[in-house]
């Protein structure tokens, strides 16, 4: 990466649609978000817009089938263990997986009723600053019940309620277990937006942030220890070198540009001495993302 290299990564609004796989009439969401979101925030916001409680399990799996999951996070009881397969979902971008209109990518939710949400990229906008990162233009149809059983159940569950004199006993249970009203038409645009500026509002995506968390993963001091043992990388004391060379350019080079050469260089590194296809992968995505 050359040191006229352009530090700021091209920003821009990617307008996707988030549809839920297997159910008729469809339920989806349109949404317009920041391309640099990470893929944790997106399921924060895909979470918001669709109606998911987020009490479930979730991972992002692209189309080559590589995961993307919510790593070891002490307070949270659905987090995977570090020493699962998949990506740490914090440290990827959405524009890591999206690049031009028409790709998708799928996010699953609730690993017992299997819903599955094909995320596909619509339109790739000029990005605008005042604009919220998440902004809900539009969908259709309500988000079935948490525990409804599934796509199958929750379409059995929507034909009962709609025909309660074919299954009255059926139909009583169901009302009984839903304990108020469920209308699978409603979907109200305004609240769905007054949720997302509320969790939005404030949020800033950029690339130091992801370049940060990455850094984290490398570091070899104790409290990250478990990240340092799921990388498995064989040149161990040369990697611990280049992360304090690094972390001291952090502290002390003051020009950004010169900063993002250096980790590109390291990253670099890193990829030509590891055997570890996970480490080399991450690292060659950095590189991709940093040379942006």
């Amino acid at each position: 990466m050359s040191q006229s290299s352009n530090i700021t990564a091209l920003r821009n609004t990617y307008q996707i649609k988030v549809q839920l796989q297997d159910i008729k009439p469809p339920i989806w969401r349109r949404l317009e978000v920041d391309s640099r979101i990470t893929l944790d925030a997106l399921h924060v916001a895909i979470q918001s817009s669709m109606g998911w409680m987020d009490c479930h399990m979730h991972q992002f799996v692209d189309r080559d089938g590589n995961f993307f999951r919510q790593h070891d996070d002490p307070d949270d009881g659905f987090a995977f263990d570090f020493n699962d397969s998949g990506v740490d979902e914090s440290i990827v971008l959405l524009s890591d997986i999206l690049h031009q209109e028409k790709d998708w990518f799928t996010y699953e939710y609730d690993f017992g009723d299997d819903w599955r949400h094909k995320i596909t990229l619509e339109k790739i906008l000029p990005w605008q600053a005042e604009q919220i990162p998440v902004v809900c233009i539009k969908g259709k149809r309500a988000c079935p019940p948490e525990d409804c059983g599934g796509a199958w159940g929750y379409m059995h569950m929507v034909e009962v309620l709609q025909n309660p004199e074919i299954e009255p006993e059926e139909y009583e249970d169901i009302m009984e277990w839903l304990e108020e009203p469920f209308y699978p038409e409603q979907f109200d645009l305004n609240e769905v937006n007054e949720e997302l500026t509320a969790l939005f509002k404030n949020a800033d995506f950029n690339n130091t942030s992801a370049f940060e968390k990455v850094l984290q993963q490398f570091s070899g001091d104790s409290e990250n220890a478990a990240a340092t043992d799921r990388l498995s990388v064989e040149a161990d004391r040369d990697i611990e070198s280049i992360i304090g060379s690094l972390n001291e350019t952090l502290g002390i080079i003051g020009d950004m540009s010169d900063m993002l050469d250096d980790a590109y260089e390291a990253f670099e590194k890193i990829a030509n001495i590891s055997n570890d296809k996970q480490v080399v992968e991450l690292a060659r995505k950095m590189m991709k993302h940093l040379d942006q």
